[in-house]
């Protein structure tokens, strides 16, 4: 096994050497040409490099000034309790009520969506996987087209 990989390194080590000499040849045969005769040299092409350093920056800025004609405004209910039910209930109560003040208020059912609903676990403390309870966060995007 070690006179395979002797072997093979030898045959390598000819290769790579063979192949200096086949590249290597003609341009220092070229150099050293002797002093009574002409040579010949030969232009090198030159490298193409990408220079990274040149950049091309644009930035804009534009002011339209307008009068609204709608405004967006979310508003929302948080509520914690012990179990996901509980939570649920006092929640969807409490935004229902919202509902029907902005109902009352003029503000038309198809400007008042869901924009976030969120339910979260609350824990005993950041290190544990004791579930004390639960926090709901319902939050609905109101649409008033008519802004006085």
């Amino acid at each position: 096994m070690k006179k395979l990989s002797l072997i093979l390194n030898v045959l390598l080590a000819c290769a790579l050497f063979l192949m200096l000499v086949a590249f290597g040849l003609p341009a220092a045969s070229a150099k050293a040409a002797p002093t009574g005769e002409a040579t010949v040299e030969v232009a090198e092409e030159p490298e193409l490099i990408c220079e990274t350093g040149r950049s091309i920056q644009v930035s804009g800025t534009a002011v339209v000034n307008v009068t609204p004609d709608r405004a967006l405004i979310q508003m929302g209910v948080q509520s914690n309790g012990t179990t996901p039910q509980r939570v649920e209930a006092a929640n969807s109560a409490t935004i229902n009520k919202v509902i029907r003040a902005l109902k009352a208020l003029g503000v038309e059912e198809k400007d008042i969506v869901t924009d976030w609903y969120v339910i979260d676990p609350i824990y005993d403390d950041s290190n544990s996987l004791t579930i004390e309870g639960y926090r709901i966060y319902n939050i609905v995007a109101v649409t008033l087209r008519d802004i006085s």
